[in-house]
């Protein structure tokens, strides 16, 4: 498998003036056409496109002969603007996707790690009829900084979805997924056992990629050098 490189431009949607740094990774072949938002940990707390666990989370799109793009958050190393608290970040997403559709990705599935997953299903909701699959690390069920009161006016997602988190989680706990989120078809939940919310150690990163990897082999989507 060949990947092809792209540093984009992402512009938020409505936000004109701002500018977010990008990066499309397109495998060889990208069968379905399909592509994935995948979206960095919280701004504030040193996240950005190139953390690890995203890195892995990337891979495993791209293994899968799914193109993914990564951005940098408003206000991050290269983007500007500055961090909104979650609303602005949203349409961070949108913009993201709404540049995959240009670009003539189609469908897009939605992702991210922590903050960015929170992000990602926001934005996936909102627009369901062009979603393929949604797929959550760590999503933060218990955090108080975040827009988490929102959740309950989303649509159930009409998509598949996938969550992967740390049995030692204190920020993201598989039953409040279900008790938070709405779903039309039962979601997979995967813990990573002794895993902690940033999954530190290596092992517990490739866990977070084998998840992945199995449920998109599940929903049609085998690495290539399967098929």
């Amino acid at each position: 498998m060949t990947i092809r490189k792209q540093r984009l431009e992402v512009t938020p949607q409505g936000w004109p003036d701002i500018a977010l740094e990008g990066l499309l990774e397109i495998p060889d072949p990208c069968p379905k056409n399909e592509a994935a938002v995948v979206a960095h940990p919280h701004p504030l707390y040193g996240g950005t496109m190139n953390n690890a666990v995203v890195y892995h989370l990337r891979a495993a799109f791209l293994e899968a002969g799914i193109a993914a793009l990564r951005f940098n958050f408003r206000g991050v190393e290269q983007s500007t603007g500055t961090h909104s608290g979650g609303r602005g970040e949203l349409d961070d997403v949108r913009g993201a996707a709404d540049l995959l559709v240009r670009k003539g990705f189609r469908p897009l599935a939605f992702s991210g790690f922590s903050f960015g997953s929170l992000m990602s299903w926001w934005a996936a909701c909102l627009r369901p009829a062009s979603v393929s699959r949604y797929i959550g690390i760590a999503f933060p069920t218990e955090s108080s900084n975040l827009p988490l009161d929102m959740l309950s006016e989303l649509p159930a997602a009409s998509f598949p979805c996938l969550f992967v988190v740390g049995e030692n989680d204190e920020i993201s706990k598989p039953d409040r997924v279900t008790e938070l989120l709405s779903f039309e078809q039962e979601p997979r939940i995967v813990t990573v056992p002794a895993a902690d919310h940033l999954f530190t150690e290596r092992s517990w990163k490739l866990s977070v990629k084998n998840a992945v990897q199995e449920w998109l082999r599940d929903q049609g989507c085998p690495p290539l050098d399967e098929e």
